[in-house]
């Protein structure tokens, strides 16, 4: 069983080199998202990869600021189908493993096609085993294929 989210809400906040100040609360709470079964599931899935991903507790201004971008995408997007890969493309570049274009032309290509979709999936989650030590199964993966199939 995987938890529900039932609000969230928005904080204002200021990035400095000491790393983030959360301030008030912001006028528009991000609350879309909970109200879309997809983008929760998408929401989930990018949550135990970060969960099990990002291990250490330094201030990444660059990776918090893309974080909240993403966040976003996700909120007003209409289409998010290939959100979650254009996710991982981008998160493994922050992890120090970027996606090389030459050497994976294929994954440059926006996948068009459920089943295109679900072959993209798995060869990035693949990849991100490869270069993270102990990344376990992650429980909202078939969640994820199944809600999108």
């Amino acid at each position: 069983q995987m938890p529900v989210v039932s609000s969230v809400e928005a904080l204002s906040y200021t990035i400095t080199d000491a790393g983030v100040e959360f301030e008030h609360m912001l006028d528009h709470p991000s609350s879309y998202c909970t109200l879309h079964p997809v983008k929760q599931c998408i929401a989930m899935f990018i949550a135990e990869l970060l969960t099990y991903t990002l291990r250490h507790p330094m201030a990444d201004p660059p990776l918090f600021r893309w974080l909240l971008e993403m966040i976003h995408r996700l909120e007003e997007k209409e289409d998010v189908r290939n959100l979650h890969c254009d996710f991982l493309m981008d998160f493994a570049t922050f992890l120090g493993f970027g996606i090389d274009e030459q050497e994976h032309p294929e994954w440059f290509v926006v996948p068009e096609t459920r089943q295109q979709r679900q072959q993209r999936l798995r060869q990035l989650i693949a990849y991100f085993r490869e270069n993270i030590d102990d990344l376990p199964p992650l429980k909202s993966l078939e969640v994820l294929i199944e809600v999108f199939d």
